[in-house]
């Protein structure tokens, strides 16, 4: 684009000279030494244009070569630099693994400062700084490494929750990992560590928030997912300040959960609600007998031990070898004060099963009906079963 402006600039000044040539048709005399020469303005005006055009096309070639030369220059400095860089940072990354955890620091600082890219360096010194147990310097590194690098901001969040888990503050962890979740819903690192992190610290509540996410990515296969969701209600339960009022909001399908409802009845017969909680119970063990159900059953002294017994007898018609049912019916015949039916229950248990608690109920029955012999029999084989 400049030679081309040079080389009208040039014409425009030679159209001019030779306007004023057509004027006026001159001549230049040069005389040296007896030598005359005289030449034609109109020639000398284009002689000196030729000599014009052609310094200046040199100038222009010359100052041209210069900012290329600058510019070549500048590349090899800067090609230089990043190799200076990522020599330091293979240096650095080799001392970490390692553990040299001061050399890894000054080399990856180093490389900071000659790197476009500073990212794994600033990480790289984070933590050979925290294997120095400098945290606060760790910190600054990090916190560098946010700000010079915006779009690094699960990389460095995801290295500071590591760091806050090692230092012992699982809580802040789960916060920084809760602010991730919001940048990036569906990072699988940041889902799994929250994961991680909140059965570590039992945040039921969060880790059942959690799992609907953790499906969608397919986090947890569905069979664990679902044993996970049961675990979270049943913790909640157990935690709950307002049992009652907990179960009311329980999902339908838990309501026929035997721990569940266990839990559950447990807190309506410390209320003095032991007859709804036997009626319940029993409507649920119609449904299909529950070994923690019964046991809870058995406890209960119901004001008619008779009417209680009567039904535990009824299900041992369709189940009459199954132990609990044995146990339970043995115990409520014994606090009905049938102590013959109570025997034939524990004898029938011992008979086929190794228990050594019946063993020690069926002692007690026999020295009350004057049977020592007997008693000291079950009362010796209960004691070898417990060893």
């Amino acid at each position: 684009m400049v030679k081309i402006v040079l080389i009208l600039l040039v014409l425009a000044a030679g159209a001019g000279l030779a306007l004023l040539a057509g004027r006026d048709g001159g001549y230049l005399l040069l005389a040296w030494n007896g030598w005359r020469v005289e030449i034609n303005n109109l020639v000398v005006a284009v002689g000196l244009l030729l000599a014009l055009f052609l310094g200046l096309h040199w100038l222009i070639n010359m100052a041209a070569a210069m900012r290329r030369g600058h510019g070549h220059w500048q590349q090899r400095r800067i090609l230089r630099r990043d190799r200076s860089g990522q020599r330091a940072l293979l240096a650095g990354l080799l001392c970490l693994a390692e553990g040299r955890w001061a050399s890894a620091e000054k080399k990856l600082r180093r490389s900071v400062g000659l790197s476009k890219t500073p990212l794994l360096g600033l990480l790289g010194a984070a933590q050979a700084a925290d294997g120095q147990g400098d945290h606060d310097g760790r910190d600054r590194y990090l916190a560098t490494a946010s700000r010079c690098t915006p779009t690094s901001v699960v990389a460095v969040g995801l290295q500071r929750a590591r760091y806050l888990v090692s230092d012992g503050q699982v809580e802040q962890a789960i916060h920084t990992l809760q602010r991730l979740l919001e940048v990036e819903p569906r990072h699988p690192l940041v889902l799994g560590q929250l994961h991680a992190l909140y059965a570590q610290s039992e945040n039921w509540q969060g880790l059942l928030d959690l799992l609907p996410q953790l499906r969608k990515q397919k986090l947890v296969d569905p069979a664990a997912a679902e044993a996970l969701t049961r675990k979270c209600h049943l913790q909640l339960l157990k935690t709950a300040d307002n049992l009652v009022e907990a179960w009311r909001h329980l999902p339908k399908k838990y309501a026929h959960d035997g721990e569940m409802l266990g839990l559950y009845l447990q807190v309506l017969i410390a209320d003095g609600q032991a007859d709804r909680a036997i009626a319940l119970l029993q409507r649920e063990l119609n449904r299909g007998l529950h070994d923690g159900l019964l046991e809870l059953y058995g406890s209960i002294p119901a004001e008619d031990s008779t009417r209680q017994l009567e039904q535990v007898e009824k299900w041992l018609q369709h189940s009459p070898t199954h132990p609990m049912l044995l146990r339970v019916a043995g115990r409520i015949a014994a606090r009905a004060d049938l102590r013959d039916r109570a025997v034939t229950y524990y004898e029938a248990l011992t008979a086929t099963h190794a228990d050594p608690l019946a063993c020690n109920e069926l002692a007690k029955l026999y020295l009350l009906q004057q049977q020592p012999e007997m008693a000291l029999k079950s009362l010796k084989r209960g004691l070898e079963l417990a060893l």
